[in-house]
């Protein structure tokens, strides 16, 4: 029994013992309607709490599929979880934007990687989320790259120095490739 419940109890037997009959028979009648809203929020909670579990497991077993490498199937399973608020959001959209990465649908993945970011940004994160953004702009450098915008890569890359200078390596190698993919696009530009 919470504590609302406890004073309209207390309220309710202490003008019982004062009312006529009449007044008591109402009473009675409130102290039942009473037990069954307490009996139905109980029943409500508890299917929460239940759905939340369900919710869970769909979200592990998206990424268990994308892990098997079933990529449709699992964007299927944590597209609901992407379009809600909250970390469980975050990560789906991350995890969507991987499976299109694995697939080689760079333009996508882009898209997905942009909406994880933007939904990321500002907010407290923990360092799950924080390896997730960090690896989610390295991501990003690659789908430029792959759809054929050296610029817009490079320029990412450079951002992601400023912000984690430990990924130096990664910025050098993306920046030798996009070199090469600029000398490419030269190339075909002159043929």
């Amino acid at each position: 029994m919470n504590f609302i419940s406890f004073l309209f109890l207390t309220f309710i037997s202490s003008s019982f013992a004062k009312s006529s009959s009449k007044d008591k028979e109402d009473l009675e009648k409130a102290i039942k309607l009473l037990n069954e809203a307490t009996s139905i929020i109980r029943n409500l909670k508890n299917e929460l709490v239940e759905e939340k579990e369900l919710d869970f497991s769909l979200f592990k077993k998206g990424i268990s599929l994308i892990q098997e490498g079933f990529f449709k199937e699992a964007r299927e399973n944590l597209l609901p979880f992407a379009k809600k608020k909250g970390s469980l959001s975050q990560k789906a959209l991350y995890w969507i934007a991987f499976s299109f990465f694995e697939e080689r649908k760079y333009e996508k993945a882009l898209v997905s990687l942009t909406h994880f970011l933007n939904k990321s940004e500002g907010k407290e994160q923990d360092f799950e989320s924080k390896e997730m953004i960090k690896e989610a702009k390295k991501k990003s450098v690659l789908c430029f790259g792959f759809i054929k915008r050296p610029q817009d890569a490079c320029s990412l890359s450079k951002k992601i120095i400023l912000e984690y200078p430990e990924e130096s390596e990664f910025h050098d190698n993306i920046y030798e490739k996009m070199q090469c993919l600029r000398y490419e696009e030269v190339q075909e530009k002159d043929d």
